[in-house]
């Protein structure tokens, strides 16, 4: 109930941007009549970098998985826009479709506050829930106690299911804060993201800053 409540708050914010959007008669022309998308939108809309809102009925049904057993992609105006799903691994009978709403390589933390900030939602998929990342410790942090004590033998600091507030060294035990560990991990991505948008930056210079 809260999640369609602050839906329905922020939906003005959904509405498109006047710059490139079209028309309220093209919009009702293009929903309803069959045949190629050009002829529902205007022509200034079709120029190169051009922002469009669409809407796929049944796609937008689908729910989401940090671990989803499917993929979409959308084609260019040159095949008329086609939505492709295709699977990523084997889908039972009568298992759900699901998808990634966020980026599916960032860490739990960024994957979360995304889908906490843009689709008001926590997600609790079986990726969320495992400390390890279903094993790939793509989210786990190097204990720099262990740097300090023991060099050859550095443990992953973790998420503590049993402790939200929590996370936990596996070898050393030592204990940090949820807080502590968000900023450190959001100080990270920021520096990467850094790192990525910089056009002078050698392959080199970036394996430094791993």
């Amino acid at each position: 109930v809260v999640a369609i409540c602050c839906t329905n708050t922020f939906s003005k914010f959904l509405e498109p941007d006047n710059e490139g959007a079209a028309r309220q008669d093209n919009i009702t022309h293009g929903c309803f009549r069959k045949g190629r998308i050009e002829e529902a939108l205007p022509e200034e809309s079709l120029t190169m970098g051009t922002k469009t809102r669409l809407v796929y009925l049944l796609a937008a049904m689908m729910s989401h998985s940090c671990y989803p057993n499917a993929e979409q992609s959308i084609h260019g105006l040159s095949d008329n826009l086609l939505f492709v799903l295709r699977a990523t691994r084997l889908i039972k009978c009568g298992e759900q479709i699901e998808i990634s709403y966020t980026e599916i390589l960032a860490t739990t933390i960024n994957r979360q506050f995304n889908l906490l900030t843009s689709k008001l939602f926590v997600c609790q998929c079986t990726r969320c829930v495992d400390p390890t990342d279903l094993g790939s410790y793509a989210s786990a942090l190097k204990c720099t106690i262990c740097m300090k004590k023991t060099p050859a033998k550095i443990g992953y600091i973790l998420s503590c299911p049993s402790n939200t507030d929590q996370w936990q060294c596996k070898k050393c035990k030592s204990k940090f804060s949820t807080v502590n560990i968000q900023n450190l991990v959001f100080k990270i991505h920021e520096e990467l993201e850094k790192v990525i948008d910089n056009p002078l930056m050698s392959v080199e210079d970036m394996e430094k800053n791993l």
